[in-house]
């Protein structure tokens, strides 16, 4: 179990360096480490695209696609299917529209204490995800619900992930700021 978390630990941090990291354009000859990381997760079926060589890394991330990304990654349930038959048991009326999929990440995340809605009964499943959201998100993934719930929001979430090595090597983050796909 405990290295189960340490490679949970680490898949989340990558994919939280991703989305704070400005990719810089490589030559052919050579990856610099933010193509490479995202090539990993695209590889582990964690990070998708919008259709072939379509992959949105310069695009906010919405709080539909962060439930999908934190959902891949603590379940491993990467393909679409294995989310076939999850049940949305959330009190959010505003995501029986979406796509299945990402309802059924949505009740996942929902369900394990990571993600709350904007209100009692809206999600927002279009909305942006902050850096600070985002961290808090992963926070959750990575303690569960009952170890963050006395955590203040963002100063005590931000904390944790400093704490826990989130953030090593990221130096001017905006918390505020919209989170980015890649």
């Amino acid at each position: 179990m405990k290295n189960l978390n340490k490679i949970l630990a680490l898949v989340l941090a990558l994919m939280m360096l991703i989305s704070v990291v400005v990719v810089v354009p490589a030559s052919a000859a050579e990856a610099t480490f933010n193509t490479t990381a995202l090539e990993r997760l695209v590889k582990l079926g964690i990070y998708k695209g919008y259709g072939a060589n379509e992959l949105g890394e310069k695009d906010d991330v919405t709080r539909e696609q962060m439930a999908m990304f934190i959902a891949r990654v603590t379940t491993g349930k990467v393909a679409n299917d294995a989310w076939a038959g999850y049940v949305n048991d959330t009190p959010f009326k505003d995501i029986n529209d979406r796509p299945a999929v990402n309802v059924a990440a949505i009740a996942y995340a929902y369900d394990e204490g990571i993600i709350i809605g904007r209100s009692a009964d809206v999600f927002d499943p279009k909305g942006n995800v902050s850096y600070q959201e985002a961290l808090t998100m992963v926070v959750r993934a990575l303690l569960g619900y009952e170890a963050t719930k006395s955590l203040k929001y963002p100063e005590g979430f931000i904390n944790a992930a400093i704490k826990m090595g989130l953030t090593e090597g990221i130096a001017n983050v905006d918390y505020d700021a919209k989170a980015i796909r890649g």
